[in-house]
């Protein structure tokens, strides 16, 4: 494991811009054949709405992505999104909690900065599964990497596992008795 690159905490995460250029739904493509359409059959003034939406749309879109952070401290990775002024979704996860990452990156995302990070987590974390074409996604990924691993000991309180609990130690059976079955603690 290499060590964490030196950052300022808390690290921010964002949203490369590439999602900028993410496809609309199908409801989008309907709505722009429609605009398209009205265009086409009417004059040039029938072109003035379509120029209109795909304007809100570039500016909704845009104010969108810069209102989505991600927040990652020595504890926790927080993840915000939405525009104050309609929704707002907060998400947090505590670092204990995380038992596995996974970093993808394409051949664009190698050449433009961004990657997906996956993180695995018990229970249903839906802000958390995937961190898509986030910047910086190495840096992230190895900070993550050196927060899940800095001790020894599990950090969860709510975790029972085996480094907290003593057991008996196995009875010793002999060659001569081993019939394959538990021993019984019946007297006969």
């Amino acid at each position: 494991m290499q060590p964490a690159p030196a950052v300022e905490w808390p690290y921010r995460i964002r949203h490369h811009w590439i999602v900028l250029f993410d496809l609309p739904s199908k409801w989008g493509w309907l709505g722009l054949a429609v605009l398209v359409a009205v265009g086409i059959t009417g004059g040039w003034l029938a072109w003035l709405p379509l120029i209109i939406v795909v304007a809100a749309a570039i500016a909704f879109r845009v104010q969108e992505w810069r209102a989505e952070i991600i927040q990652l401290d020595k504890l926790t990775i927080r993840h915000a999104r939405g525009v104050k002024e309609t929704s707002v979704s907060n998400a947090l996860l505590r670092i204990d909690r995380i038992s596995g990452l996974l970093l993808s990156q394409t051949v664009p995302g190698k050449i433009l900065g961004y990657g997906s990070l996956h993180l695995e987590a018990p229970g249903n974390h839906p802000g958390f599964r995937d961190l898509e074409k986030i910047e910086n996604p190495i840096t992230t990924f190895k900070l993550l990497e050196s927060l899940m691993f800095r001790t020894a000991k599990d950090t969860d309180p709510d975790d029972v596992g085996p480094d907290e609990q003593q057991t008996a130690p196995l009875p010793n059976i002999g060659p001569d008795n081993d019939t394959g079955r538990l021993p019984s603690t019946r007297r006969r």
